[in-house]
């Protein structure tokens, strides 16, 4: 990104950060390798225009039919792809690490010529190598990174040259990845839900996770969600939402009770009244009571008589 300024390497627009794309002049899937020579700073437009396309030519065509405001000149670009790759053979014969190129400001092979020109003291010999050997263990990373990314095209996991699936991956990138490391399990995950579910669902859960700003999980919690209910369309899909809203805004916001007082205190008064009723024994003893009573009042009536 240092190298190239944060500019894009073919559009010459300069980039944020967060937009910034690697793009590889010759595509791996042309056998193209991940070293500095191969890798230029590209806008997402670009850089999803060119995909796996190995003829840089058509893809400056398309560009320039697709943007004639802001057309690409090919031979301007062949001539900086000759200026890069001799830049970094240079670099690479001297072992010039990157760190060090970033601190001596060296942009181009006149300045790594000028730089070798230059006397350098012990320290600054051992800083290089030290250099040297951490950019190594890098690219030892890189390499092991490619190899995983080669498995997964070789595969068939992806599929770049799809409009529709390149639509999504720029929608992607601008609007959930924002910025964080492009892993290749997050794209085969991406191909797989795409294969699966088209574009219109696609999008339709692509836009509840930039609205939550969530990410992959979230993604593949909806998908789930909706095959456990059958959601076939997009209509489904947000009616089906549309229900977990209201469900969300009652569990929110309990109904309130608007029975009228004298309702609860007439239940009230059955409550307490409930609570007098005698029970089964009860009503025994007394029974037995008022015959007893009865029994004595005959009694004393008959002696009386």
């Amino acid at each position: 990104m240092w190298r190239d300024k944060q500019t894009c390497f073919y559009t010459g627009s300069k980039l944020q950060l967060k937009d910034i794309h690697v793009d590889h002049i010759i595509p791996k899937s042309a056998k193209g390798d991940g070293t500095p020579r191969n890798l230029v700073v590209s806008s997402p437009k670009f850089n999803l225009l060119k995909s796996g396309n190995n003829n840089i030519k058509s893809a400056i065509d398309e560009w320039n039919e697709k943007y004639p405001h802001k057309k690409i000149n090919y031979i301007a670009i062949q001539k900086k792809i000759n200026d890069l790759q001799a830049f970094e053979r240079l670099r690479g014969e001297h072992e010039i690490t990157y760190r060090k190129t970033i601190k001596n400001k060296l942009y181009d092979t006149y300045s790594i010529y000028e730089y070798l020109n230059t006397t350098h003291d012990q320290s600054d010999i051992q800083e290089e190598e030290q250099e040297v050997e951490e950019e190594k263990e890098e690219y030892k990373e890189q390499e092991q990174q490619q190899e995983i990314e080669k498995k997964i095209d070789s595969s068939g996991g992806r599929n770049f040259n799809d409009p529709d699936f390149k639509e999504i991956l720029e929608f992607y990138r601008d609007n959930i990845q924002k910025g964080v490391t492009e892993t290749p399990f997050n794209y085969e995950l991406l191909k797989q839900f795409y294969d699966e579910w088209g574009k219109d669902l696609m999008f339709a859960a692509l836009k509840l996770a930039a609205k939550k700003e969530a990410g992959i999980p979230f993604i593949e919690a909806v998908f789930k969600n909706w095959k456990k209910y059958g959601i076939k369309t997009v209509e489904d899909a947000a009616r089906f939402n549309e229900s977990l809203r209201n469900k969300q805004k009652y569990a929110n916001h309990p109904m309130v009770d608007n029975t009228p007082d004298w309702y609860h205190q007439n239940k009230a008064k059955e409550k307490e009244k409930k609570k007098k009723e005698l029970t089964p024994e009860e009503e025994l003893k007394q029974k037995q009571e008022v015959e007893e009573f009865l029994n004595k009042f005959k009694a004393n009536k008959a002696k009386s008589g």
